[in-house]
């Protein structure tokens, strides 16, 4: 029983997370995560988050954007998105799209406007999309990883074709684990 649901906070945007989404693991782990992000995002004013869950890493942004791309395939992650953003009276910066990134990537064509993405995909990596955003005309890339060797793949798709890693921050939310979440800045 439960008299409400659930509220959490992404910057000023109130999101009422479904049951069994994904959230970063500390309070610390996801400030650190966002505080890189809008680090790496700066000046950006049209901005993709792939993974977006339930707009973690993109809400504490969306004051400062033209339009934000959601896309996510946890369809109830997405309407929870929507909704806090809509409550915010900013639903007309969003544009959201329900995708399973791993067999349907976006395509460069999808990201004409798009100059900067947030991607925090699943411990598998995203090598499909990051094909995809090797080939697209995008500027910038916060890559977020919870598993170092599929982040150090996804680097390598995006570095051999001309992306630069400017810099990687451990996040290390879990606390006595071999666990670590990383975040790069990756650029062209």
């Amino acid at each position: 029983y439960a008299p409400d649901q659930p509220k959490i906070k992404f910057g000023a945007i109130e999101v009422k997370p479904p049951p069994g989404a994904f959230l970063q693991a500390t309070q610390h782990g996801e400030h650190s995560l966002q505080q890189a992000v809008a680090e790496i995002l700066a000046g950006h004013s049209y901005i993709a988050d792939l993974f977006a869950g339930c707009g973690t890493l993109s809400l504490p942004l969306i004051d400062q954007l033209s339009e934000l791309l959601a896309v996510e395939s946890d369809s109830a992650a997405l309407t929870a998105l929507k909704a806090g953003v809509d409550a915010a009276g900013q639903g007309n910066r969003l544009i959201i799209k329900h995708r399973n990134l791993f067999d349907i990537p976006l395509l460069p064509d999808e990201l004409t406007k798009i100059t900067g993405v947030i991607i925090d995909p699943p411990r598998r990596g995203a090598l499909a999309q990051c094909q995809q955003l090797a080939n697209a005309d995008v500027a910038t890339i916060a890559m977020v990883s919870c598993n170092p060797a599929s982040f150090a793949r996804d680097a390598a798709c995006l570095t051999s074709a001309g992306f630069n890693l400017d810099w990687v921050q451990p996040v290390d939310q879990f606390t006595y684990s071999n666990h670590l979440e990383l975040v790069g800045a990756f650029t062209r």
